[in-house]
């Protein structure tokens, strides 16, 4: 039997309407229209998060709030004293 990203990701898979709320791109940068370039995207779904988090050597890392937690840590230990700042976030709000 096959599972769902939701059946691994969300607290809950539970809710009558999972529709997405809000997406976040963390240094979203500009591109052709044809791909996204950032460090990061979040994916709110009412409460719930699905980030992606791309800094993998192999493949994209995909979780809840502790992948996001994760990646912070990483981005500060790692990528940070390079960049000298977070990524801006930008926001696309959904009602």
């Amino acid at each position: 039997m096959a599972a769902s990203i939701g059946d691994v990701v969300l607290v809950s898979t539970q809710f009558e309407e999972n529709r997405i709320n809000k997406i976040i791109f963390y240094g979203l940068e500009d591109g052709d229209d044809k791909l996204v370039v950032c460090h990061a995207l979040e994916i709110k779904i009412r409460e719930q998060v699905v980030f992606l988090d791309p800094s993998f050597l192999i493949g994209i890392g995909i979780g809840g709030i502790e992948q996001k937690q994760y990646w912070k840590e990483n981005f500060q230990d790692r990528i940070l004293q390079y960049e000298g700042k977070f990524p801006e976030l930008t926001y696309l709000e959904f009602k």
